[in-house]
């Protein structure tokens, strides 16, 4: 499962630090998604909640796009806005409603395990439909755009049945 913001919308350009609206979206957003986790039927189930970040090449890069310089701020950058949404998330919403206090900080515990922020930079770019862009070619500005995003990726048990599966057929 993945949940998918423009990053656009949540930062100012090259600005690690989360704009108001970006937080009210996550103040909203966050307890919904722990509750749905929590729930018995798919906690069990859930091997990571990832916050993942993306860059598009910056065309105001005296470098040229997908340079070494490109790649290495942008990953600094992404690591960061990553970094914030993560500890917003923790520190700054309530997203236990857990009203027993040992539940409360069981819950907050499981979290707190589960939870993880990536920056990826340039990789995996996406085209003007949401899908990953496969190939090396120059973004279009829509694409730079939708490219530069914030994800919140959840990571089941399952994913490893099918990687084991996957493991198996390829030793065949």
């Amino acid at each position: 499962l993945t949940i998918r913001f423009s990053s656009d919308d949540g930062f100012d350009a090259r600005s690690p630090e989360l704009k108001p609206g970006y937080k009210k979206v996550l103040q909203e957003f966050f307890p919904k998604l722990v509750a749905i986790l929590q729930q018995d039927k798919y906690k069990n189930e859930i091997e990571e909640i990832r916050i993942e970040g993306f860059t598009a090449p910056d065309r105001t890069d005296p470098q040229g796009e997908g340079s070494e310089h490109d790649y290495t701020s942008g990953i600094e950058l992404i690591q960061e806005r990553t970094m914030n949404v993560l500890l917003y998330c923790l520190e700054n919403t309530n997203y236990s409603q857990e009203t027993d206090p040992e539940k409360k900080e069981q819950e907050k515990e499981w979290i707190r395990k589960h939870i993880v922020s990536n920056g990826y930079s340039l990789s995996r770019p996406l085209g003007n439909d949401g899908k990953l862009i496969e190939e090396n070619r120059k973004l279009t500005d829509e694409e730079k755009a939708a490219s530069r995003r914030v994800e919140f990726r959840i990571k089941t048990n399952s994913d490893k049945i099918v990687q084991q599966f996957q493991k198996a057929k390829d030793s065949d």
